[in-house]
C-alpha cells in the first residue's frame, strides 16, 4: 500500500521527535485515544476539518480539551497538523505511526471491530492469541460497528480477519447464488 508522502513526512517527524525524547510508547497510546475520540466525535471531526475557523481558534481548543491528557510531544504535532490545514489528515498519520512503530519495535498495532463494545476479558483473550500469531506484543484498538452485525473483525497491518456474521451471511449468498 502506498502511503501519501505528505502522510508519511508528518508520521516520519512525529515518530523521530517521540524516539529522541524517549515517548514513543506514550505517543503512540496518546494517538490511539485521538483518533478513538476523532472517530467517533462527528462534532469534533467536523470542527477540525472546517475551514472557516481559524487556525488558532482549532488550537486553543485542542489545548483546552487535551491538553493536560497530551504529551507536549503530541499536542505540539497537532498544532503542527491544525496550522499548516492537515487536520483531516490525522487518522492517516497515526496509522503511519502505527506502522513505523511497529517496524521499529517488536510490537503491532490491531483494530477490533466488534458490533457491540466488547469485554474487557474477551479484548484481553484475543490479544492473547494475536500475540501468539504475530509473535509481537499486540496493542489493541476497538471500534464499534454495527453493520457488521456480530462477530469480530481484526485488522492487524494489511492483513484481515473476518469472522463477522455480516461476511458469513455474503459468503452463503454466494454460495446459494453460485
Amino acid at each position: 500500500m502506498k502511503v501519501d508522502p505528505i502522510v508519511s513526512a508528518y508520521a516520519e517527524s512525529l515518530f523521530r521527535v517521540a524516539t529522541a525524547e524517549g515517548v514513543a510508547d506514550r505517543v503512540e497510546e496518546e494517538l490511539h485515544d485521538l483518533e478513538r475520540l476523532y472517530q467517533t466525535s462527528y462534532e469534533l471531526k467536523e470542527f477540525i476539518n472546517n475551514p472557516t475557523v481559524k487556525a488558532e481558534g482549532k488550537k486553543n481548543a485542542l489545548t483546552e480539551l487535551m491538553g493536560d491528557k497530551l504529551s507536549r510531544v503530541t499536542l505540539n504535532h497537532m498544532n503542527l497538523l491544525v496550522d499548516q490545514d492537515r487536520g483531516r489528515m490525522f487518522p492517516k498519520v497515526a496509522e503511519e505511526y502505527y506502522r513505523l512503530s511497529s517496524a521499529v519495535r517488536a510490537k503491532v498495532s490491531a483494530e477490533v471491530i466488534t458490533a457491540v463494545p466488547i469485554s474487557d476479558g474477551a479484548l484481553e483473550q484475543l490479544g492473547v492469541q494475536l500475540k501468539k500469531l504475530t509473535r509481537k506484543d499486540v496493542y489493541l484498538r476497538t471500534r464499534v460497528d454495527e453493520s457488521i452485525i456480530g462477530g469480530v473483525v481484526v485488522k492487524v497491518g494489511d492483513k484481515v480477519l473476518d469472522g463477522s456474521v455480516r461476511s458469513k451471511l455474503a459468503q452463503m449468498r454466494k454460495q446459494m447464488a453460485g
